[in-house]
């Protein structure tokens, strides 16, 4: 059972459209009542075959494959013919050709080798995630029950290698490195993971991980305990008992030496979590709380309730269009749900902190102060675990703070939901791993530009996976929030936040709402496939250009001019996914526009989409297929690296191909990665374009290792590298028309003009010159004045966007995250490789 539940929800979440089948509950969608009208249809995917015919070319590539008219081998000794099939999305469509030859400009690296780099550029990232494993694993073993929840929320992924649910597969790692912190095998997991994962999933594991440290073996209570009982001088008295015979200076400058870099990175994170209190003081909530206004409370509460008091858990849909519409009224419903979550969390961390005193005020205001310096906070660093103070680096300090509801938790009489299930998604989903393992070469331009110049950003480096993990990393958070609203309702029973009956019934309504909301959106998603963001090239290459961790340190003006520019070709949705961290006000103004802006508009585009879908025959583990080789790359942040590093990096293995002709071949790179300048745009972009392959997916040499050196086409779908071809327009001719406005060439990597294909440098014989041409259909984009009107719809102004902590999500409460600062600044000192003389 558990295996065929992976085989529905996981990377194939497609493929349920095929199926029929949700993973949460019984729902039937029928078949589409009406076909949807393409005024257009694009160039989807590109084939090549070596049969004799173009008839026999046809049958063996499929009938969904048009045969260009011409025999690319013609007069050699093997024939080759090149077929494409079509679609009416053009964000489906392919929107540049080119070809590399054997002695193109391109540059490789020995995997193994860049391998190597790319551990060391995570090992400090993994090493501040090796104490926080520790804690969980130890904290699991003694029974912490907070501990056991981030158990049962990490499982709702699973590792493809182990076969094991994350959960189970970090507790062992955790295990292994509470015996010995430098277990190799332990470690190679946790850089495995992290290197490979999905970056979604691996920023809520470190986000979680925070939720299950403070090991309650060694010490009692939260952190927040100890501090209010340590108190200001309580960390001098320690020192002195245990070193009385030195002075005071010399405690005090043993204090700084033993916890000064702790107390300066957590100064360094107190800003926004400072911003994130102030926020909340400003809530009608807070008001309502701080007045003892019960009316004000239980209307509040109301709200929280109401959004989704009428949600059913078992919706059954007609068509697609139905749940469409279910769709987009739970995203709407949601919004405002976990915003009120979030709300209700922050009141939780804000009313322990003002109900634990430090010294002769709150821990609220102590740590509300302006004027706080490092020294201040040694105490802080002294009573946080190791756990914390380490993945605090790479998390930020918020999941810190709301880790002292863990200690509510632990005493409330309440269970984690587990509704979501376990293994329900791959760690990996929407990445390509054999990226890691094959073949992917950089251009020589690429690679000049990144030596010269030093970029460090990729706008059209996106992950394609992303939707479905957002939603089930939605109802992890979802889970968190119910297991806080119990332990707030705790807090309600003490007076700690007002002695009313009333809050302690909202908040248990709230939760049981939370859950189904959570069940209803994961379902009707399944029918929806959250716009078919895992389909090829849905929403692949946009500019989401900058990068937020810098972001947040830049002022309003200059945040607003960064938003205006990243936001010309972004869609009403994508603006939605730019999220940011515990600014739920954003979410749910940007979940709204999308929603109230041509929601017909929406569900109509999204129909074809749909039949193309349900037609895919797409296999489960599609990390191991070609298809998604063809997806562009899911790329991780990497912590410890000032510019975002890219996953795409410079590799392929070389293999020695011997033809008849006994010329000896090199390998045929599956991956390039190009600069490109995007239209209206001054940036330089890079992109990644796969190989043409033959119907069963094997690297295709156009002239078949007949020629003198071997030639590849390579296609992708990334918007930056233009508009979709249009189908139509797909011509051979034997004669260079490039001066032809009406048409673009297929061009060589580094070259502006139409290439040969049937080169005499490649081939070796004097035949007809064969070159390719198409025309793009520049109309299927939006204006970026008519984005410009769009954008003016908005609630709420966008300087409003708080971008601190974690790039993407902050201590959990995100309902879909993503989005997508792509990357890359791809291994620098590729070593040229020098062929071999032919004989």
């Amino acid at each position: 059972m558990k295996k065929m539940v992976k085989k529905i929800t996981s990377i194939v979440l497609i493929a349920a459209l095929t199926a029929s089948v949700s993973v949460i509950s019984e729902q039937k969608i029928a078949e589409p009542l009406t076909a949807y009208a393409a005024e257009k249809e694009y160039v989807k995917a590109i084939k090549i075959s070596y049969a004799d015919t173009k008839e026999k070319a046809a049958k063996e590539i499929g009938d969904e494959y048009t045969i260009l008219d011409k025999d690319f081998n013609d007069g050699m000794k093997s024939h080759a013919w090149i077929g494409y099939s079509t679609t009416s999305d053009p964000d489906l469509a392919i929107t540049d050709i080119k070809v590399m030859n054997m002695n193109g400009g391109f540059n490789y690296s020995d995997y193994e080798a860049l391998l190597n780099e790319q551990k060391a550029a995570i090992k400090e990232q993994v090493d501040t995630v090796v104490p926080a494993l520790v804690e969980y694993a130890k904290n699991y073993d003694v029974g912490m029950d907070t501990a056991k929840g981030i158990y049962e929320m990490l499982n709702v992924f699973y590792e493809d290698d182990s076969e094991k649910n994350l959960g189970d597969f970090l507790l062992e790692a955790g295990r292994k490195l509470v015996k010995n912190s430098s277990d190799s095998e332990a470690r190679e997991d946790v850089e495995k993971v992290f290197l490979q994962g999905n970056d979604t999933v691996v920023t809520d594991i470190e986000n979680l991980l925070v939720l299950a440290q403070d090991t309650k073996v060694v010490k009692k209570g939260s952190w927040l305990s100890r501090l209010s009982d340590l108190g200001p001088d309580g960390l001098v008295a320690i020192y002195k008992t245990a070193k009385p015979k030195l002075s005071n200076e010399k405690i005090k400058a043993q204090i700084k030496s033993d916890y000064g870099d702790d107390a300066k990175a957590i100064l360094n994170e107190i800003a926004s979590v400072q911003e994130t209190f102030k926020d909340y003081e400003e809530t009608s909530l807070a008001t309502a709380i701080e007045n003892g206004n019960e009316t004000a409370i239980e209307k509040q509460m109301a709200e929280a309730i109401d959004v989704s008091d009428s949600v059913t858990e078992d919706e059954t849909f007609s068509d697609e269009e139905d749940a469409i519409e279910s769709y987009v009224e739970h995203t709407s419903e949601a919004a405002d749900v976990v915003e009120a979550g979030e709300t209700l969390v922050t009141a939780g961390i804000v009313e322990s902190l003002k109900a634990a005193s430090y010294g002769s005020i709150s821990a609220y205001e102590f740590f509300m102060r302006e004027d706080l310096t490092a020294e201040d906070l040694y105490p802080v660093a002294y009573v946080m675990s190791n756990g914390q103070k380490s993945i605090m680096q790479d998390t930020g300090l918020y999941g810190v703070f709301e880790s002292v509801l863990a200690e509510d938790c632990e005493e409330a009489d309440a269970t984690w939901d587990t509704s979501l299930g376990e293994g329900v998604q791959s760690i990996y989903e929407g990445v390509d791993r054999s990226i890691f393992e094959s073949d992917t070469a950089i251009t020589g331009e690429a690679l000049k530009r990144l030596s010269s110049k030093g970029d460090s950003i990729v706008s059209d480096v996106v992950f394609f996976g992303v939707s479905a993990t957002g939603l089930l990393v939605c109802g992890m958070a979802g889970m968190r929030i119910v297991k806080y609203s119990k332990a707030l309702s705790k807090l309600t029973q003490e007076g700690v936040l007002l002695e009313n009956s009333t809050i302690e019934k909202s908040l248990s309504e709230y939760a049981e709402n939370l859950t189904k909301e959570t069940k209803a959106l994961y379902q009707s998603n399944q029918a929806y496939q959250l716009s078919v963001m895992q389909s090829e090239g849905m929403l692949r290459g946009k500019n989401i250009t900058f990068h937020i961790k810098n972001f947040a340190k830049l002022s309003e003006t200059e945040q607003r001019a960064i938003w205006l520019n990243a936001k010309k070709g972004l869609t009403d949705y994508e603006k939605m996914l730019l999220w940011t961290k515990n600014d739920s006000r954003v979410k749910s103004t940007y979940i709204k526009l999308w929603v109230k802006n041509d929601t017909e508009g929406k569900i109509a585009s999204k129909r074809t989409q749909l039949s193309e879908l349900r037609e895919a025959k797409i296999s489960t583990n599609r990390t191991a297929q070609a298809t998604a080789r063809k997806a562009i790359l899911g790329a991780r942040v990497v912590f410890a690296v000032a510019a975002v590093v890219s996953i795409a990096s410079a590799v392929y293995e070389i293999y020695n191909l011997c033809s008849e002709d006994n010329t000896e071949f090199t390998n045929i790179p599956f991956n390039m990665v190009d600069r490109t300048y995007p239209s209206g745009s001054e940036a330089i972009t890079y992109v990644y374009y796969t190989l043409v392959t033959t119907k069963d997916d094997s690297k295709a040499d156009l002239h078949n290792k007949k020629g003198k050196e071997w030639i590849g086409i390579y296609t992708t779908t990334a918007s930056s590298a233009g508009d979709p071809i249009l189908a139509e327009s797909l011509m051979v001719s034997e004669e260079d028309t490039t001066a032809n406005a009406n048409y673009e060439p297929v061009t060589l990597f580094g070259e502006a003009g139409a290439y040969n294909l049937c080169n005499k440098d490649i081939t070796g014989k004097s035949i007809d010159s064969t070159y390719i041409f198409y025309t793009k259909d520049a109309d299927s984009v939006v204006d970026n004045e008519e984005l410009e009107e769009a954008d003016e719809t908005t609630e709420g102004d966008v300087s409003d966007v708080s971008a601190t902590g974690s790039t993407f999500a902050d201590g959990g409460l995100i309902w879909i995250v993503l989005i997508i600062v792509a990357i890359a600044a791809i291994v620098s000192g590729i070593t040229a490789y020098r062929r071999k003389n032919r004989g």
